[in-house]
């Protein structure tokens, strides 16, 4: 009689222990994953946000600063929206029309219809990370579309959209050098 007194107990202890197991493992695991995925994402999105420093621009930008005349580091507004193993950036910045033919002419710049794409939408495709309250180039009307070659033909190398705004002499880019 005492035996099927205890044995309930045992059986409850048992579900305890063996919960109590499950939910320690249970949380070791969501630890683990969390840690996983900061890893990953500092190591393929990285820092983010304003860039301040001329040392930290994107390569293509900081030629073209260091071959021509057209561009001030106090006139560039450049956001980073993903540092990682395919850097991607947004910049906006004064070009004229003059300004705007070198550009056109050094990233072989091609017209297209207004595009569909992710970064017009406010966000990178990479990192998910929202473009800056500035980065509206299809707010403004009258404006101009292009894009490299690379884009086009969906081939690796430096990326650039670019959206000009002849009426305000304003050019927005985005650069992503797809690895």
């Amino acid at each position: 009689m005492n035996d099927t007194r205890l044995r309930p107990t045992y059986r409850l202890k048992t579900l305890f222990r063996v919960t109590g197991i499950v939910a320690v493992l249970f949380a070791l695991y969501v630890a683990w994953d969390s840690a996983m995925d900061r890893i990953f994402d500092d190591f393929l999105v990285g820092e983010t946000g304003p860039v301040t420093s001329v040392d930290d621009w994107p390569r293509p930008l900081k030629t073209l600063a260091e071959e021509t005349s057209m561009i001030s580091a106090d006139d560039i507004r450049i956001h980073c929206l993903c540092q990682g193993f395919d850097p991607e950036y947004v910049w906006k910045m004064p070009c004229d029309d003059d300004s705007f033919a070198e550009i056109e002419s050094r990233w072989h710049l091609t017209a297209i219809s207004k595009p569909d794409t992710h970064i017009y939408r406010g966000y990178s495709h990479n990192s998910g990370i929202a473009t800056p309250d500035w980065w509206k180039p299809t707010d403004l009307k009258h404006i101009s579309y292009y894009a490299c070659p690379q884009v086009l033909g969906g081939h690796k190398g430096n990326r650039f959209q670019v959206a000009y705004h002849a009426e305000t002499d304003t050019l927005f880019v985005h650069y992503w050098f797809n690895f």
